[in-house]
C-alpha cells in the first residue's frame, strides 16, 4: 500500500513538473516574440522620426509632398495601431489559456489526492475488518471456555481482552496520530502550493504591466509621430484621453489583484483555523478514548459511559469519519462490560439465595430472603441486552435451577408446619382431659392466631383458653 502511493504521488509529481516546464517555455516563447515586436515597433518609430526631421527641413520647398508623406504616415500608423491591438488581443487569448491550463491541473491534483484518500480509506476499513473478524473468532473461543469454568474462565477472559483491547486501542490511536500527522502535511503542502501559485500569479501580473508599460511607451512614440501631423488642440485632446484610460485601467487592475490577494489570504486563514480546530477536538477526543480505556480496565461502567459520551460528541463536532471504527469499538466493550457486571451481580444474588438455602436453618425468613436475592436476579436479566443470548440463556438456566430449590424446600418446610399444628392440638386435648375439662365444653376452645411479626413475616400461634 505504502508502495502504491508512493509511485501515485511521484506519477503526480512528473507530471506537475512536466506541466511546468511546458508552461515555462509557452511563456518564454511568448516573451521572445514580444521583443521581436517590440523592436519591430521601435525601429518603425525610429524611421518615422527620420522621416519627420527630413520632412521638416524639406517644408517649405516641397508642401505638397509634404501633405503626401502625411497622409501616407497617417495610414502607417493606423496600420500599426491596428497590429499593436491585434498582439494585444493575442496576448489576452494566450493568458486566458494559461489560466485554463492551471486550473485544469488543480483540478487534476484535486481529484487524484481523493482518489487517495479514498484508495486509503478502503484499505484501512479492510483492515479494520480483518481485526474485527479476528477479534470475534477469539471471542467465540473464550465463550466455548467459558461454558466449561464459568467463574475462573471469567477471570482470564477478562485479562486478556483487557490486555487485547488496550493493545488495539494503542494501535488506533498510533494510526489515528499517524493519519493527523498526514493530513496536516497534506494540508501545509498544499498552502505552501497555493501561496507559490499566488507567486506566480503576481510574477505573471508584474510580466503583463512590463507588457501594457511598453505597449504605453510604443503608443506614445506613435502619439508623437502623430502630433506632428495633427493639429496642437487634437494632439493634446487625444494624449488626455490616452492618459485618463491609462489610469482606469490601471487602478481597475491594482483593485482586482488586491480583491484577489484578500480572498486569498481569507481562505487560506480559514483553512489553518479548520486544521487547527481539528486537530484539537481529534486530541481531546483521543485523550477521552484513554480514560475510557482506563475506566473499561477499573470496570467502572458508569465513568465509562460518561467518556464514551464525551468522545463520541468531541469526535462529530470535528466534522470527519475517521474514528467511526473507534467509537463503534468502544461502544461494543462498553456493552460487553455491562453484560459482565450484569452476570457477576445476577450470580452474586444467586449465590447469596443458595448460601441461604445450604445454611441448615430453612425458616420461612430464609426461603423469603431466597425469594429476594431470586428477584434480583430476574431483574438483573430482563435489563440485558437481546444480543447477548448465550449470557442469557446461562444466567436463566441458574434462576430456574434455585428457584426449584426454593419451592422445594417451601413444600417441605410447610410439610414440618402441618405436622407440628396436630401435634399442639394433641397436648391441648391431653391436657384438657387430665384436668376433667370436657372435651366438648363451648366454653374451652384453642384459638389459632396469624399475624404478622416484627420482621414483616406471617407467624401462627396457639391460644388456649377456660371458661374460668
Amino acid at each position: 500500500m505504502a508502495e502504491e502511493e508512493q509511485r501515485l504521488k511521484e506519477e503526480a509529481k512528473l507530471e506537475l513538473r512536466r506541466q511546468q516546464d511546458e508552461e515555462r517555455l509557452h511563456a518564454e516563447e511568448t516573451k521572445r516574440k514580444a521583443d521581436e515586436e517590440h523592436q519591430h515597433c521601435k525601429a518603425d518609430a525610429e524611421r518615422l522620426q527620420r522621416e519627420e526631421a527630413r520632412k521638416q527641413q524639406e517644408e517649405q520647398e516641397k508642401s505638397e509632398q509634404i501633405r503626401n508623406e502625411a497622409e501616407q504616415k497617417k495610414r502607417e500608423e493606423a496600420d500599426l495601431a491596428l497590429r499593436l491591438q491585434q498582439e494585444e488581443e493575442r496576448h489576452r487569448a494566450e493568458e486566458a489559456e494559461i489560466l485554463r491550463r492551471k486550473s485544469d491541473q488543480e483540478q487534476r491534483l484535486k481529484e487524484d489526492a481523493e482518489r487517495l484518500q479514498r484508495e486509503e480509506a478502503r484499505k484501512q476499513q479492510e483492515l479494520e475488518d480483518q481485526e474485527l473478524q479476528e477479534a470475534q473468532r477469539q471471542q467465540e473461543k473464550a465463550e466455548q471456555a467459558r461454558r466449561e469454568a464459568v467463574q475462573e474462565q471469567l477471570r482470564r477472559e477478562e485479562a486478556e481482552l483487557a490486555r487485547r483491547e488496550e493493545e488495539e486501542q494503542q494501535q488506533r490511536a498510533e494510526e489515528e496520530s499517524r493519519k493527523r500527522q498526514e493530513l496536516e502535511a497534506k494540508q501545509q503542502e498544499e498552502i505552501h502550493k497555493a501561496a507559490e501559485e499566488q507567486r506566480q500569479r503576481e510574477a505573471e501580473l508584474a510580466l503583463r504591466k512590463q507588457k501594457d508599460e511598453e505597449m504605453q511607451n510604443q503608443k506614445l512614440v506613435l502619439e508623437r509621430a502623430q502630433r506632428a501631423a495633427e493639429e496642437q488642440e487634437q494632439r493634446e485632446a487625444a494624449e488626455l484621453a490616452l492618459k485618463r484610460q491609462e489610469e482606469e485601467q490601471q487602478r481597475a487592475e491594482e483593485l482586482r489583484l488586491q480583491r484577489e490577494k484578500e480572498e486569498n489570504d481569507r481562505r487560506q486563514n480559514e483553512e489553518r483555523m479548520r486544521v487547527q480546530e481539528i486537530a484539537a477536538k481529534t486530541a481531546e477526543g483521543e485523550n477521552l478514548i484513554l480514560e475510557f480505556a482506563k475506566a473499561i480496565q477499573n470496570e467502572d461502567v458508569a465513568q465509562a459511559q460518561d467518556y464514551f459520551r464525551q468522545a463520541r460528541t468531541t469526535f462529530q463536532e470535528c466534522g470527519v469519519s475517521d474514528h467511526d471504527s473507534t467509537l463503534a469499538s468502544c461502544e461494543e466493550q462498553l456493552q460487553l462490560l455491562r453484560v459482565q457486571r450484569l452476570v457477576i451481580d445476577a450470580e452474586q444474588h444467586l449465590n447469596s439465595a443458595r448460601h441461604e438455602m445450604s445454611s441448615g436453618a430453612c425458616t420461612p425468613a430464609v426461603i423469603v430472603r431466597a425469594r429476594d436475592s431470586v428477584q434480583e436476579a430476574k431483574k438483573l436479566l430482563s435489563q440485558m441486552p437481546s444480543n447477548t443470548r448465550e449470557a442469557r440463556d446461562t444466567l436463566s438456566h441458574s434462576i430456574s435451577v434455585i428457584s426449584s430449590e426454593i419451592d422445594a424446600a417451601e413444600s417441605a418446610l410447610g410439610a414440618v408446619e402441618d405436622e407440628g399444628t396436630d401435634q399442639l392440638y394433641m397436648q391441648c386435648f391431653q391436657q384438657e382431659e387430665g384436668n376433667g375439662i370436657a372435651s366438648d365444653s363451648p366454653q374451652h376452645d384453642i384459638d389459632t392466631d396469624i399475624h404478622q411479626g416484627s420482621d414483616g413475616l406471617e407467624v401462627q400461634s396457639f391460644h388456649y383458653s377456660s371458661g374460668g
